[in-house]
């Protein structure tokens, strides 16, 4: 196979940059069953508890409009059927909150303007007619519908032929104990078509899991760069770590000008020390550097007239023990000292 071939093959799986890009694009793993199969668990569960006072209500409201009870008092027929449709509410709340709870559970709590913003693709009406023609796609839909028009024929065919010596016998209850028996009945159908419905959505959502993590895999070229995306390009990288270590070495330097004193090595180290009778109680260490950087303070010493003093063991010395900004190590006071008292004398023999 060609190296083309391989580059563009999606064998990698998606890292979690790339799922974490296509959950801001709206695109997770769903399934639409889910939602439907939780509403009607969560509906079921809310009319298991309300059917029967829910069934006499229905079965009063028929009653009265057969019997034209309430022809002279519109009002009280309105108000039957308004109490009548208030049984129902927390049986459709209920289905409500499950597809509300299945929808978050899938997406992880997503919330995309991407999807309710209006795009091109959306409004073709060429990929709307695509998506009709046979495919794939159209096999599976159809494949779950016929899946699940089987199971509730199936379903209910099982519960008439187990509750048929009750509805037989119906026409000698009374309209109220009918309406209760019929909405248990229709209470345990729908119970079993639930279990049915949270199959199929299993299936289905193993199904788009699936589809959704062929389709977020990447190529090893993609990787790659996207590797070099969040690590930085290694040019830039070593730029950037040269001007990190000249940024140290200029901070290290410290403020030249107060210098009293350049020690150095003569060449590989520079260490600048500050004594000024009324303000320091011992010399102060406010500069260091080696190498270029030290070749750049002997510079900048000779243009401010600052003093330089070879003096290498006590160069080094100050550069592995000294801190900027700190008075000097106390072993090395004496030393110190020799050179200040030295950068003095030749200051008042200058006057």
């Amino acid at each position: 196979m060609s190296e083309g071939a391989d580059k563009d093959q999606k064998t990698e799986e998606a890292s979690e940059k790339k799922q974490s890009d296509l959950r801001e694009e709206g695109k997770v793993a769903q399934s639409h069953d889910v939602v439907s199969a939780a509403a009607l668990v969560a509906a079921c569960g809310a009319l298991a508890s309300t059917v029967s006072t829910l069934a006499v209500d229905i079965s009063d409201v028929a009653m009265r409009a057969l019997r034209l009870s309430d022809s002279h008092d519109i009002y009280a027929g309105m108000r039957a059927s308004v109490g009548a449709l208030r049984g129902m509410l927390p049986t459709l709340l209920a289905a409500a909150l499950g597809a509300i709870v299945a929808g978050l559970a899938q997406t992880k709590g997503l919330f995309s303007l991407d999807l309710a913003m209006p795009k091109a693709e959306r409004l073709d009406p060429t990929s709307r007619f695509m998506q009709m023609l046979p495919g794939k796609e159209m096999a599976t839909e159809m494949g779950k519908s016929l899946l699940k028009i089987a199971a509730v024929s199936v379903v209910m065919y099982q519960i008439i032929d187990d509750s048929l010596p009750t509805l037989l016998v119906l026409g000698a209850e009374d309209a109220r104990s009918g309406a209760a028996t019929v909405g248990s009945i229709a209470v345990r159908a729908l119970m079993w078509a639930s279990a049915c419905f949270c199959i199929i959505a299993a299936i289905d959502y193993g199904i788009a899991l699936h589809k959704y993590n062929e389709e977020a895999k990447q190529t090893k070229h993609e990787q790659k760069e996207e590797h070099k995306q969040n690590e930085g390009n290694p040019a830039i990288k070593r730029k950037m770590r040269q001007r990190a270590r000249e940024l140290v070495q200029q901070a290290r330097a410290g403020d030249l000008k107060s210098a009293t004193v350049l020690v150095t090595n003569p060449t590989h180290f520079a260490i600048a020390l500050r004594y000024d009778p009324e303000k320091d109680a011992v010399p102060m260490l406010v500069g260091k550097a080696t190498d270029e950087q030290a070749l750049k303070m002997r510079t900048q010493a000779r243009g401010y007239r600052i003093p330089i003093v070879e003096n290498r063991p006590l160069a080094r010395a100050l550069h592995k023990h000294g801190k900027v900004g700190k008075p000097i190590p106390a072993d090395m006071y004496r030393a110190v000292a020799e050179i200040i008292a030295h950068v003095m004398r030749l200051r008042a023999g200058g006057r």
